[in-house]
């Protein structure tokens, strides 16, 4: 319920890896948002719990980490990405930024061809590496927030359209005011 209420990209990071974190023991985790461009990918982190870098990556529409987990539609480990010569496409550029970020786990979030972002989490304080069970759990959770990950979204944009519209109506009052001095100088 809290995620399916929340309006805001901010909190709804901190609701959905909060409530991951409580659940299977994580301390580190952010959401990633992704938004296609016209000639690519921009990856946006929201950091919810540990210490993230906020810099957006951008990343070209042939994207093998992207196309693997929007085709797959499951959380993807770090150790497959490493270990595993089935993803031995992911290009070297995505391999050094995830190795960076140090997340073990990511989940699309989305449905059908398109995806809206990633649950990425670190690994669990026990080290223990994450059971089949709680892939499960992060990806059915993932699956319940593109919903609200589209609203949130949808919030901000109308929230920046609405500072757009009352900065012009500022400018607006303004250049009334401006005119009606000019015509009082004409009427004198």
């Amino acid at each position: 319920q809290a995620i399916a209420s929340t309006l805001d990209v901010q909190k709804l990071s901190y609701v959905i890896i909060g409530t991951l974190g409580e659940l299977l023991g994580v301390n580190r985790g952010a959401l990633l948002l992704i938004t296609k461009l016209d000639d690519g990918y921009e990856i946006q982190p929201v950091p919810a719990m540990g210490n993230i870098s906020r810099e957006s990556r951008k990343r070209p529409l042939d994207n093998v980490f992207i196309d693997i987990l929007q085709n797959q539609h499951q959380p993807l480990l770090q150790y497959e990405i490493v270990f595993n010569p089935d993803y031995g496409a992911i290009s070297l550029l995505d391999r050094g930024w995830l190795r960076e970020i140090g997340m073990e786990m990511f989940a699309p979030i989305g449905i059908g061809p398109e995806m809206a972002g990633l649950i990425a989490l670190g690994p669990k304080s026990n080290g223990v590496p994450y059971q089949t069970g709680e892939l499960e759990l992060v990806q059915l959770l993932a699956d319940q927030t593109v919903v609200a990950l589209d609203n949130a979204r949808l919030y901000g944009a109308l929230g920046g359209q609405n500072k757009q519209i009352q900065q012009l109506n500022v400018e607006l009052v303004q250049e009334k005011e401006r005119l009606e001095i000019m015509d009082r100088g004409k009427s004198d």
